[in-house]
């Protein structure tokens, strides 16, 4: 999880924003934690990230990913 954190405070904007439009929160993006089924989802501020959630696999509607994410 650290290295994860890390690599989004590093480059934030590599994060996936598929569920933010589909959520209709276009600034929402999420990134994987490794290849668990863990998935942090977090939004780009100017001044800082703001990690919102961390998120399951098993929590999502299926259309919210790509098939590389349903492993």
């Amino acid at each position: 999880m650290q290295e994860c954190l890390l690599s989004i405070s590093e480059a934030p904007a590599i994060g996936s924003r598929r569920i933010g439009q589909l959520l209709g929160v276009p600034e929402l993006q999420w990134q994987r934690v490794g290849k668990t089924k863990l998935w942090f989802w977090y939004g780009e501020e100017a001044s800082r990230i703001d990690v919102i959630r961390l998120v399951s696999t098993d929590q999502l509607p299926r259309q919210a990913m790509l098939p590389d994410d349903l492993h």
